[in-house]
């Protein structure tokens, strides 16, 4: 062929073949330096986690902080405005990243891949939900997480709140994902390392874990370890319970009702502990702007006015 022998053909072959392979080898790299060079000048990876691959970092922050809010409930309207329906507020060494995802990968792809490696330090999951569940997307970008980028669609964003126990304190992760309209998506991670009472800084708002059978008798026998600590180890002026219950009963049935499941969660607080305080129970029955039946429990710390 074109004059040559078999043996200068297949030298020839194998001359193109290795600058194929020299090209692909050379372009790989060349993609991985440019996801490197796309990071925020000065960050790096937590050390707790791998990121994605193919993604990299947007944002980065890493400050000591005397408070840093948690949401360990989701988005609701209150008195005209959206706030966490619940949260702790911390303080310690936070680790603040965004990461973007490569095209056409999913963000809870991204999302349960932290969730796996996070499963290895055997964490206490504070909260956790998924797509409309969570509120406003608007919300976690701007007032949780102070991230305009992750101002997403509702139905595509999951968020994870979860602690576990290390040498000198607690380390707390929270993992949020959300698809852009745009369709880019992002992965932002906020890590928090306390001292072993670095959650307990208040106001404290967490939802109470329990449940009341149909006649409303409380069936929940203790609350838990992960959360009634916290409420322990703080130091409070006041505690509110504030109890909830939709439905179509006239609404002073539904605020009795509500007084009695806050009374019988007062009396499980008593039980566990929960003695040099004063506890308030305020039933607000059907007026409340949540959507479900619940109480919550509000924390206010001895030095605040």
């Amino acid at each position: 062929m074109w004059g040559l022998s078999v043996t200068a053909l297949a030298g020839r072959i194998s001359l193109l073949a290795r600058w194929v392979g020299i090209f692909v080898v050379l372009n790989t790299v060349l993609q991985i330096s440019a996801f490197a060079e796309d990071d925020v000048p000065g960050s790096q990876d937590n050390p707790l986690f791998s990121r994605y691959p193919g993604s990299w970092i947007v944002t980065y922050r890493r400050n000591t902080v005397d408070y840093h809010l948690l949401p360990t409930g989701p988005m609701v309207k209150s008195n005209g405005q959206i706030q966490a329906e619940s949260e702790i507020r911390s303080k310690g060494r936070l680790w603040r990243l965004t990461y973007q995802l490569p095209a056409n990968v999913a963000p809870r792809e991204a999302f349960e891949s932290i969730k796996e490696q996070l499963a290895s330090h055997d964490p206490e999951i504070l909260f956790q939900c998924q797509s409309r569940a969570c509120g406003d997307s608007s919300y976690w970008s701007s007032d949780v997480f102070n991230d305009p980028v992750l101002y997403g669609m509702d139905r595509e964003q999951d968020y994870l709140l979860a602690r576990f126990a290390v040498e000198d304190g607690d380390i707390y992760v929270a993992a949020y994902s959300v698809l852009r309209a745009n369709r880019r998506a992002y992965l932002h991670l906020d890590i928090v390392q306390t001292g072993r009472n670095g959650s307990a800084e208040g106001p404290l708002k967490l939802q109470v874990p329990v449940e009341f059978s149909s006649d409303d008798q409380l069936v929940t026998p203790f609350l838990p370890d992960h959360w009634i600590d916290p409420v322990l180890q703080g130091q409070w002026k006041s505690v509110w319970l504030v109890s909830r219950i939709k439905g179509a009963e006239d609404p002073a049935d539904l605020l009795e009702r509500a007084r009695n499941r806050g009374e019988q969660v007062k009396r499980l607080l008593r039980d566990q502990g929960v003695e040099d305080v004063e506890i308030e129970v305020w039933p607000l029955g059907p007026f409340s702007n949540a959507t479900d039946d619940g109480v919550a429990l509000w924390a206010y710390p001895k030095d605040e006015k």
